[in-house]
C-alpha cells in the first residue's frame, strides 16, 4: 500500500547519493582553484621572465670581462716565453761575432727567433689574446670593449704588441706600392695597400740574402735592394719609410745579417729596446687587468642577484600555489565532512520512517 508516509521515504532515498554531489563540488572547487593559480603563475612568470632577461644581458657583459681577464693571463705566459727567445737572440748574436764565417747560419737562426717570437704572441685566438695577431695596416692588437651599463657605455681597453713586425710605405718613385710583413712566415709581400685582403704582387723571404744595401736614415726612410732571381742577378730598388710595430725587432739583413762589427752591434742594441719594449707590453697588460678585474667582479655579483631573484621568485610562486591548494583541499574535505555527517543522519531518519511504513510504528501508537 503507498501512503503519504512510503512516498516521503521514497523521496529521502532518492536523494541520498552524496557521491554525484561531491563530484560536483569537486569540479566547482578544482574551477576556482586553477583560475586562482593559473593567475598567480601568469603574473609571477611575467616577471621571472623579464629578470631572465636581464640576467642574460648581464651573462653576455660577463663573459666579455671573463675573456678579457683570461687573456691578461695568457698574456703572462706568453711574455714569459718571449723573455726566453730574447735571451736566446742574444746568445745567437754572440756566437755570431765570435765566428763571422758563419753568420749565415746565425742571421738565419735570428730570422727563426723572431718567428718564434710572432708565433707565441699569436699563440690565443682573439678573444683571448691581447698582445698579438696585430692589425697589418697599425701593427696594433685588437681593442677589447666591455659594456657596463644598459645606456651602452663601454670600457675599452688596448695592450701593446708583443711581436714584432714592420710595414714599409713606398715613397717617391714607389708610392703607392708597400712592403707588408707577415710576423708569423719569416716573408713579406709587396703590395698596393695594407688592407688584410689586398692582393700579393710578390713575396720575398728574409732569409738567403734577397735583401741587400739597406740604409736608414734618422727620419726612418729606407732604401734596399731586392734581388728579383737567382744570387747575385741584380734586383729592384725601392724606397720608403720604415714603420716599426711591437718589440721593433727586425729581420737579420736590417743587421747587415749579422756578418760585421757594425751589424753586430746594431742587433745588440735592437734587442736591449725589445726588451725595454716588451716590459711596456708587460705594464700594458697590468693595466687592462687593473680596469677589468672590478668590472668582472661588479659582473658576477650582478648575476649572482639576479640568480638569487629568479629563485625567490619561484619560490614565492611555489608557496602561493601550495598555500591556495591547501586551502581548496581543506575546503574540499570539510564539505566531504559534511555531507558524510548528514548521510549518517539521513540513514538514521530512514530506518525510523521505514518502520513507520511497514506499521510498527503505527502500531506502537495506536
Amino acid at each position: 500500500m503507498v501512503n503519504a508516509l512510503t512516498a516521503n521515504v521514497s523521496s529521502l532515498l532518492s536523494t541520498s547519493n552524496s557521491s554525484l554531489m561531491m563530484t560536483r563540488i569537486a569540479e566547482r572547487l578544482y574551477a576556482d582553484m586553477r583560475q586562482r593559480t593559473d593567475a598567480i603563475d601568469e603574473s609571477y612568470q611575467a616577471r621571472i621572465d623579464s629578470v631572465s632577461a636581464r640576467s642574460g644581458t648581464v651573462s653576455g657583459r660577463l663573459r666579455d670581462a671573463e675573456k678579457v681577464v683570461k687573456a691578461t693571463e695568457n698574456a703572462k705566459e706568453q711574455v714569459t716565453d718571449i723573455k726566453g727567445f730574447l735571451r736566446d737572440m742574444k746568445r745567437i748574436v754572440a756566437k755570431a761575432e765570435n765566428n763571422p764565417a758563419a753568420s749565415e747560419l746565425y742571421s738565419k737562426q735570428f730570422n727563426e727567433k723572431i718567428q718564434e717570437i710572432n708565433q707565441t704572441a699569436n699563440r690565443y685566438s682573439g678573444d683571448y689574446n691581447l698582445i698579438g695577431r696585430p692589425n697589418g695596416a697599425t701593427l696594433l692588437p685588437e681593442k677589447k670593449s666591455i659594456q657596463v651599463s644598459d645606456n651602452g657605455t663601454n670600457l675599452t681597453v688596448q695592450a701593446l704588441y708583443a711581436g714584432t713586425s714592420f710595414n714599409i710605405v713606398g715613397t717617391g718613385a714607389d708610392e703607392g706600392f708597400y712592403y707588408k710583413n707577415n710576423p708569423t712566415a719569416n716573408v713579406m709581400y709587396k703590395v698596393e695597400s695594407l688592407s688584410e685582403d689586398d692582393k700579393r704582387l710578390s713575396v720575398v723571404g728574409h732569409d738567403g740574402g734577397r735583401i741587400s744595401g739597406v740604409t736608414v736614415g734618422s727620419d726612418d726612410t729606407i732604401t734596399f735592394k731586392v734581388d728579383d732571381g737567382p744570387s747575385g742577378s741584380g734586383g729592384t730598388t725601392f724606397t720608403g719609410t720604415l714603420q716599426k710595430g711591437g718589440l721593433e725587432l727586425m729581420p737579420a739583413w736590417y743587421y747587415e745579417e749579422l756578418s760585421t762589427t757594425d751589424g753586430i752591434a746594431a742587433a745588440k742594441e735592437a734587442i736591449r729596446d725589445a726588451e725595454a719594449n716588451l716590459r711596456k707590453v708587460e705594464f700594458s697588460v697590468t693595466t687592462v687587468k687593473a680596469r677589468a678585474q672590478p668590472k668582472l667582479r661588479s659582473l658576477q655579483t650582478e648575476k649572482q642577484n639576479l640568480s638569487d631573484e629568479i629563485s625567490a621568485l619561484a619560490r614565492d610562486q611555489f608557496t602561493k600555489i601550495a598555500e591556495i591548494e591547501d586551502a581548496t583541499r581543506a575546503q574540499y574535505n570539510a564539505v566531504e565532512s559534511s555531507l558524510n555527517n548528514q548521510s549518517k543522519a539521513l540513514s538514521g531518519y530512514q530506518s525510523i520512517l521505514r518502520g513507520a511504513a511497514s506499521g510498527t510504528f503505527l502500531n506502537t501508537m495506536s
